[in-house]
C-alpha cells in the first residue's frame, strides 16, 4: 500500500514540475515558428461541417456503421445503406430526386 501511494505522490510531483515546463517549451517553439514563417502563415478558419445537410423537409439518412469523410457533403433526400462509406470530396445532392446507396457500398473520392 505504501509503495502505491509513494508512486502516486512521485507521479503527481513529476506532472507538477515537468508539465508547465513542457507547455512553456511548446508555446515558445510555436511562437518562434510563427515568427520564422511570418509571410507564409495562413489564418485558417474553421467551417461548420457540411457532411449532412437537410434540404427543405428532406434529411439525409445514415447508419452508425457508415463512414463519411470529413469533407464529404450529403445534402437532402439521400439514403445510405448499412456498412457503406462515402469518401473524401464526394458530394451527394438529393435536392430534386432521391439518392439511394445500397448496403456495403463504397462511393469513392471526388464522386
Amino acid at each position: 500500500m505504501f509503495k502505491i501511494s509513494a508512486y502516486l505522490a512521485h507521479e503527481s510531483m513529476i506532472k507538477k514540475l515537468y508539465g508547465p515546463a513542457f507547455r512553456w517549451i511548446g508555446q515558445s517553439m510555436h511562437a518562434l515558428g510563427v515568427r520564422i514563417a511570418d509571410e507564409y502563415t495562413s489564418d485558417d478558419k474553421l467551417v461548420k461541417s457540411t457532411r449532412c445537410v437537410p434540404y427543405r423537409e428532406h434529411i439525409p439518412r445514415l447508419y452508425h456503421t457508415n463512414f463519411v469523410a470529413t469533407n464529404a457533403a450529403i445534402i437532402g433526400d439521400v439514403r445510405v445503406g448499412t456498412d457503406s462509406s462515402i469518401w473524401y470530396a464526394t458530394v451527394l445532392r438529393g435536392e430534386q430526386n432521391s439518392i439511394k446507396i445500397g448496403k456495403n457500398s463504397v462511393v469513392l473520392d471526388q464522386t
